[in-house]
């Protein structure tokens, strides 16, 4: 499935990936997620450390909500003024925001992103870092305003890093905590895609799924 996405690209055999822990990453999460990958990863041998966000972390976010919100008021914002629809109490909030942005940041925020993507695929190199796939166990349903908002933040900071730099990423279920799945995820440079799906192969072959 992967080769036929990647449409038929071969290429000839290549070393593994060398795997990393992002440890800044993996501290945005709840404790118990926290420690499930650090037990999976130490279980594997996975030791060497490096830092994804290479700054603050809510820079990411900021960029990632920014440069959306004002993608959103340009593709939508002419319909929304025209036609005045009724969005649901949690989403209206959103799209007020969104066309409040100010448009001169455009620029800032785009120049940002290409930077920080830049350094980012240097120091990823030939490497694969693990990241949490999400910052908490799965939300209970019930879930109050402040506990959707803290996952959020985090959730779409760490989803930041591949969805600025525009980075193949591999997600996981191969770790528990509290009875609960923990998803096991990583990032590498662009065009590692089928490297990925390798690593995920030999993990499967070694019986990590549950």
């Amino acid at each position: 499935a992967g080769q036929a996405m990647l449409r038929g690209a071969t290429r000839g055999i290549s070393p593994p990936l060398r795997l990393c822990i992002a440890t800044d990453a993996v501290a945005l999460a709840d404790p118990p997620v926290r420690q499930a990958l650090r037990d999976w990863a130490a279980q594997r041998g996975i030791r060497a450390t490096r830092q994804a966000f290479d700054g603050e972390w809510q820079t990411w976010l900021d960029a990632y909500n920014t440069l959306q919100g004002i993608e959103i008021a340009q593709q939508l914002g002419p319909w929304i003024r025209d036609r005045r629809p009724v969005f649901g109490p949690s989403i209206a909030p959103r799209f007020a925001q969104a066309l409040a942005l100010d448009t001169a940041s455009l620029d800032t925020w785009q120049t940002w992103r290409h930077q920080a993507a830049t350094r980012l695929i240097e120091r990823l190199g030939d490497e694969a870092w693990l990241v949490p796939a999400a910052p908490c166990l799965a939300l209970h349903r019930r879930a109050s305003d402040t506990q959707r908002s803290a996952f959020y933040a985090r959730a779409l900071a760490l989803g930041a890093l591949a969805g600025h730099a525009g980075l193949p990423q591999l997600v996981l279920p191969l770790a528990r905590a509290g009875g609960m799945p923990v998803a096991v995820s990583f990032i590498a440079a662009p065009g590692q895609d089928e490297r990925l799906l390798d690593l995920a192969r030999v993990l499967d072959t070694q019986g990590s799924f549950d």
